[in-house]
């Protein structure tokens, strides 16, 4: 079920992604002498800049392929969560990244998303390495190379005493909180853990859904049936908090980016 102001809302949007479109095609280098290109001097390797640009990217594809759906007037119960996750995602890790003021704290949260980027790579390294009978050149200069770098940026981080820790709720909420102010954090918290219970296959985020309506009398062990759909109703609070933190990220991309006047 979907209400055509609901479909008027989300279609407004559409201008912007056009414009990140261009943007993500283009890709992105800040201004020589901005703070982000003195952030940048910091891990070369995953640098901050790219880590909140990629963030963007992510959040513009995933938000575009919800466009496709839209136009095709096709939306699915679980499938276009897991793509508002995406987007949700993307769009607050960027702004997560580039909201603080002082440079301290931005290059604490980047040296933590550049340990994720290198773990995770690792992690998928390392699997692909066991798959074949014989060791693969490519894939074990590559392999060598990320662990070398992981190592390297996990001693540079011990040298300070970081050690935090990539909470993928957390970035929800400081991401909510520095675009809206702290009152929206919890509310933001909801919106991410409904998608990520639709992302991890559980049916529990369409129990109470818009447009979700009990199809079966109640049986003896109080049981019955339900049934959900695709809904821009339902999908609405969860596109406008990945669209509006994606301008934010945006609008801070370019900010930390230029030369201050």
């Amino acid at each position: 079920m979907s209400t055509p102001d609901a479909l008027q809302q989300i279609e407004g949007t559409f201008g912007d992604l056009d414009l990140w479109d261009a943007r993500t095609t283009a890709g992105f280098v800040p201004e020589p002498g901005s703070p982000l290109a003195l952030d940048d001097e910091d891990w070369k390797p995953w640098r901050l800049s790219q880590l909140a640009f990629g963030g963007l990217a992510a959040s513009h594809d995933h938000l575009e392929a919800i466009r496709v759906h839209i136009e095709a007037r096709r939306l699915f119960p679980l499938a276009t969560d897991t793509l508002l996750r995406g987007a949700l995602l993307g769009a607050a890790q960027a702004v997560w990244l580039l909201a603080p003021e002082d440079q301290a704290t931005r290059l604490d949260f980047s040296r933590c998303a550049a340990a994720e980027m290198h773990r995770r790579h690792r992690e998928w390294l390392s699997d692909l390495r066991k798959i074949p009978a014989e060791p693969h050149e490519g894939t074990e200069k590559v392999y060598a190379h990320v662990f070398k770098r992981e190592g390297e940026l996990q001693a540079k981080r011990e040298a300070i005493g970081q050690a935090r820790k990539f909470d993928s709720t957390n970035i929800i909420e400081r991401a909510a909180a520095a675009a809206f102010g702290p009152a929206t954090a919890t509310e933001a918290r909801t919106v991410w853990r409904a998608l990520s219970g639709a992302a991890h296959g559980l049916s529990w985020p369409m129990l109470g859904r818009v447009g979700t309506q009990q199809t079966s009398a109640v049986d003896d062990d109080g049981m019955a049936d339900f049934r959900s759909g695709g809904s821009l109703d339902a999908s609405l609070n969860g596109y406008f908090l990945a669209y509006r933190l994606s301008v934010k990220g945006w609008e801070l991309l370019d900010l930390r980016g230029s030369v201050p006047a």
